[in-house]
């Protein structure tokens, strides 16, 4: 998500970024209506289906994540990660935190400085919303990054085809694992994979952008359209059967680390990458100015989404759309005016102003 200010800048990167922005503000915002009425008319099957597009979001965050810090030349540059890469995420991540635990407790109505500091030692611990998690697991991969850079770079032609031979393998048996839960319960519990399979899969996700970014191959864009179609489908029923069957919003297909996800983003990761649109002026200018902004949209929003809860509850299509319009624009707008001001710009957007 937070880009490299060593690299020279890649434009179908902003593009994506602002893409998963927007998908993953939607996607939050869906979550009330598709677990208050199921299955219940046409407009829940236009948010299933809309929300099985946006859950890419968190895959195609992390594949950007990977290819910008793995192809950076100063990713193994100990003393970079921990003066410039990990500030500028872990001070943001705690701003927004404590905004989050502030609100939290006035609209509880128990500010006390006690709670205030349980909560804030809570949030060394873990994430004090479930939006926040993403940030906790991307630092984690910060961390390493300088061992999975000096890996990957060492690996030769035969060594990228074992670990993206590894990442498909894992990927199938998620999937399979989502379309046959008995069986791979009884059958597929590989032990030597789950161990692989660390930080929740999603590592997996952060080696393979790494992969797509740096590919020189060019995929035919009718096979990949049709590819990124047919995952789509089979998420969206999948999503609707299981749901109608169990009587509540089931989101198994929807898993962000699994398979089907995983797929779509990569098919999302490559159709922008090789679409000569993002080169066009009308593209490239305004993902070039909104992009360093979707860092603190991504973790402020949650807050926002909790604000507007306490007076509209968007559980209908319309109402869906409406809010994350609202709190999409609402976000880049306190972000960009963040952004502006030196010390917060820092402090909240982890961007220093030049």
């Amino acid at each position: 998500m937070k880009s490299d200010p060593a690299k020279k800048h890649i434009s179908y990167i902003d593009v994506i970024r602002v893409v998963a922005s927007v998908f993953v503000v939607f996607m939050h915002t869906a979550a009330g209506g598709l677990r208050t009425d199921v299955a219940g008319h046409t407009g829940w099957f236009v948010l299933a289906g809309l929300s099985s597009v946006a859950f890419c979001a968190v895959p195609l965050f992390f594949m950007v994540s990977g290819f910008l810090l793995t192809d950076s030349e100063r990713t193994g540059d100990v003393k970079v990660l921990l003066k410039e890469r990990l500030p500028r995420l872990i001070v943001p991540l705690a701003f927004w935190s404590v905004v989050s635990i502030l609100w939290n407790m006035v609209s509880e109505r128990a500010f006390s400085p006690v709670c205030f500091l349980k909560m804030l030692a809570s949030a060394v611990r873990g994430p004090v919303n479930v939006s926040l998690w993403f940030m906790y697991a991307l630092a984690a991969m910060y961390l390493i990054s300088p061992l999975l850079c000096a890996g990957l770079r060492r690996l030769g032609r035969q060594g990228e085809r074992l670990i993206l031979a590894l990442i498909v393998l894992i990927k199938l048996i998620s999937v399979l694992r989502i379309l046959f839960p008995a069986f791979a319960g009884k059958y597929l519990g590989f032990d030597v994979l789950n161990h692989i399979d660390v930080f929740g899969g999603h590592l997996a996700c952060f080696i393979l952008g790494w992969f797509l970014g740096k590919t020189e191959i060019r995929f035919p864009r009718p096979a990949l359209w049709a590819a990124a179609v047919a995952v789509c489908a089979v998420i969206i029923a999948g999503t609707v059967i299981r749901s109608s069957a169990a009587g509540e919003y089931v989101d198994s297909f929807q898993t962000q680390s699994a398979g089907f996800e995983v797929l779509l983003a990569s098919c999302v990761f490559l159709l922008i990458k090789q679409s000569p649109a993002v080169e066009a002026a009308a593209v490239r200018k305004p993902a070039h100015a909104i992009a360093p902004l979707t860092f603190p949209v991504y973790l402020m929003h949650h807050i926002l989404l909790l604000i507007a809860a306490r007076f509209v509850s968007a559980v209908s299509l319309t109402s869906v759309l409406l809010e994350t319009v609202a709190v999409y624009a609402a976000s880049l707008l306190i972000a960009w005016i963040l952004s502006r001001i030196p010390v917060l710009s820092y402090l909240a957007c982890g961007l220093r102003r030049r």
